[in-house]
């Protein structure tokens, strides 16, 4: 039987004491993902495995709501990241589909800087910080996240549960 959540995990006790799961893929997904690492081969058996288990692979599982900023036909799948030793960048408009020709144009936007080009999951927070060595640097990805997956700013630990959960609701009623 497949797990589906009814609401945000909230962690009681320890350094995230507080903080849901669902806001934890935002600002420190590295956290949630060494924990991850640990469960990822075995049965979850508490609510909490479970969870974890459910929202990391959700969080490699939820498409843009944007089109690619290349061809304006297909959705985007990757963003580009420009970078320097000292600092990074990223744009909602430095998006594309997987069609080779965008891929190239998006590529060709930072001809003079290092770049690379991330497909939108979660997991490319890892990179971000593997690139400029700051775990801090996700909360930038984050915002680039948020403006591309439509999520508000103020966003509540149930809102951003919902666009976990509502990618899985919709993926099993295809």
């Amino acid at each position: 039987m497949t797990y589906l959540p009814e609401k945000p995990y909230v962690y009681k006790e320890g350094r995230m004491r507080g903080m849901s799961m669902a806001r934890l893929m935002f600002e420190n997904y590295s956290f949630l993902h060494s924990s991850y690492l640990s469960i990822k081969d075995i049965n979850p058996t508490s609510e909490k495995e479970k969870h974890l288990k459910w929202i990391i692979e959700r969080g490699e599982n939820r498409p843009p709501l944007e089109k690619c900023k290349q061809c304006y036909v297909l959705m985007a799948v990757r963003f580009l990241v420009s970078y320097s030793k000292n600092r990074f960048f990223v744009s909602p408009n430095l998006i594309s589909c997987d069609r080779s020709e965008c891929k190239k144009k998006l590529m060709d936007q930072v001809k003079e800087a290092n770049g690379i080009s991330l497909n939108f999951v979660f997991s490319s927070m890892l990179k971000i910080i593997e690139i400029t060595g700051k775990e801090s640097s996700q909360m930038i990805l984050s915002g680039l996240y948020k403006e591309i997956f439509n999520i508000p700013k103020n966003a509540t630990d149930e809102d951003l549960f919902k666009f976990f959960l509502e990618g899985s609701l919709i993926n099993t009623h295809r």
